[in-house]
């Protein structure tokens, strides 16, 4: 991108990087990939917020934006607490790591 000169990634680039280095822009695109993975069909939840981007009629009020926030925190608390029952499981089935029980059973 940086070879094409492309005006979009540069502006993207200069707001969101840090420092001299980009670092904070791979490290955003990667965070944003690897959460867009935890939805069911990736590809159609990132159009989706585009979309929404680029809608010029929609523009976001606060409560629009709490009811966003709101939205991908029940989805990443749900992701979680399906790591952690599965992790129990784990803890408890024979062999397991039954050490961690303690602290699994507290984070539930």
């Amino acid at each position: 991108m940086y070879e094409k000169h492309d005006e979009d990634f540069l502006r993207f680039v200069d707001a969101y990087a840090g420092g001299k280095t980009d670092y904070g822009v791979e490290d955003m695109i990667l965070r944003l990939y690897d959460f867009s993975q935890s939805w069911p069909w990736p590809d159609k939840w990132l159009d989706g917020c585009v979309s929404r981007l680029e809608d010029d009629s929609a523009a976001f009020d606060a409560s629009e934006i709490a009811r966003l926030i709101k939205e991908e925190t029940r989805h990443s608390v749900r992701g979680a607490l399906h790591m952690l029952c599965r992790a129990k499981e784990i803890c408890e089935s024979p062999g397991g790591p039954f050490h961690y029980l303690p602290m699994i059973e507290e984070d539930l």
